[in-house]
């Protein structure tokens, strides 16, 4: 069996993106990742003005994949992911209520830009990049 060189492009470094890499790095692939942003991580980001921060994009997320749920407790381990405790309320037709079910959300710490960067550890990202197209 020829031992596979070529690398494999990945065109955008949001979570699916850098998910999708990850598995093929694992695999043995060589994988380079190329993103228009100046970070990785996609609609889980996280703003800096001055001595303020906050999360724009996704606010939270949560888990149904039983290896989305492994990476997730790694996360945690690692210091990246807490479980979001804070109260969720819904509002449909002037009535405020608890959601139904028990579903966990998680966020970034300490904002959700921590994901994208986790998740881009020891990958080829190449930020800053506009793809013209693809051949």
């Amino acid at each position: 069996m020829q031992h596979e060189t070529r690398r494999i492009a990945v065109v955008g470094a949001g979570l699916a993106g850098l998910a999708a890499a990850r598995r093929l790095a694992e695999a043995g692939r060589g994988v380079v990742l190329f993103d228009q942003a100046r970070a990785p991580g996609g609609r889980s980001a996280t703003r800096c003005e001055g001595d303020l921060r906050f999360d724009h994009g996704a606010q939270y997320f949560t888990v149904r994949d039983p290896a989305f749920a492994a990476w997730v407790e790694g996360a945690r381990a690692r210091g990246v992911v807490a479980r979001w405790e804070a109260p969720i309320r819904t509002l449909s037709r002037g009535v405020v209520a608890a959601p139904h079910g028990t579903t966990h959300r998680y966020v970034g710490v300490p904002g959700m830009s921590a994901l994208g960067r986790d998740l881009a550890r020891g990958l080829d990202v190449r930020c800053d990049a506009a793809i013209a197209g693809v051949e």
